[in-house]
Parts: C-alpha cells; structure tokens; sequence
C-alpha cells in the first residue's frame, strides 16, 4: 500500500499579498478527495516520525544557514546549560548572535558602520574577538582561543572573556 501524507500548516496570512490565493488553496486542501484523517492513525505512531522529520529538516535548514549564530555553533544540538552569572550569559549570547552595542550602535544613531583605524575593517565580532590587530596583544594576555566556535563555546572562561573585552572597551 503506497500512502502519501501532507501535513499542511496554515500561518495567519492577513496583510500578506496573495491571501485570497492562500485562501482559496487552504479550502482545497480541506476538501480534497486524498485527506486522511489523522484521528485515524494513533499519535503515538506519528509522533515519532514528525519529530523525525521536523528535525531533520531543521538540521538541513540549520546546515545551509549563513547566519553569524551558525559559524559559532555547527549542530542544533542545545548549548549545555553553564553555571555563569547572568551577564555573562547574556554576553555570551550577544556575542554568538553577533548583536552588541559597538556592532550595531550605527542602527540607532543612523551612523556610517564602525571601521578600526588600524586595520580598516568593519567592526563585528569576528574581528574583534579574532583578526584585529590593535586587539592582538590584549587577545594574548587574556588566553582566547583562535576560532570564534572555541572562544564562543560552553567551556569558555568567562572571566577572561569578559575581562578581554574590559580592557579593549
């Protein structure tokens, strides 16, 4: 027996242009001749295999993802939960989305994008964590890593972290 499932999922799409269109195929879909009816089928059965397909499906999306959170985190695996203080996991989180306040400070005063002076490169956490070189000696004291996933990770030292970043303000 060869039985396709579709799961549709129908967001709210007031506002949207094309909602008449979305309309129109949601009432389709509901009428159609090939629904099953899911009560049909016990949930115990069919909840493994969405689990299994909703994950996997975030993890391709995740894998093909260019987002500055991605380059610090290579799995969808959830960060281990970390004893430190409040601020800083709130730096730490900051940080691996790449949204603090000298990278994105421009947005708020409608400013031209922060350049170092010395090496010309726009400020973001990559730079300012790994490549710039007026932070080289101070990225040296403080004993940070080399790659953004090893400085960003779970094991990270804090106190170094966040006293780097300290020194560099």
């Amino acid at each position: 027996m060869n039985i396709n499932v579709n799961f549709v999922w129908i967001p709210s799409h007031i506002g949207i242009a094309g909602n008449q269109e979305v309309d129109s195929l949601a009432k389709l879909a509901v009428l159609s001749t090939e629904a099953v009816e899911i009560r049909s089928i016990p949930h115990l059965d069919v909840e493994p295999v969405i689990k299994n397909l909703v994950i996997n499906a975030w993890r391709t999306k995740w894998n093909q993802s260019t987002s500055k959170l991605r380059e610090v985190k290579h799995s969808i695996l959830p960060w281990k939960s970390t004893p430190n203080k409040r601020l800083h996991q709130i730096i730490l989180s900051r940080l691996r989305i790449g949204q603090t306040a000298i990278t994105h400070e421009h947005l708020l005063e409608s400013e031209v994008k922060l350049q170092c002076y010395v090496c010309d490169i726009v400020l973001n956490v990559r730079p300012i964590l790994l490549e710039c070189p007026l932070y080289c000696m101070e990225r040296l004291q403080y004993k940070l890593q080399d790659t953004l996933q090893a400085i960003l990770s779970d094991g990270t030292d804090m106190n170094n972290l966040t006293s780097y970043l300290y020194s560099i303000n």
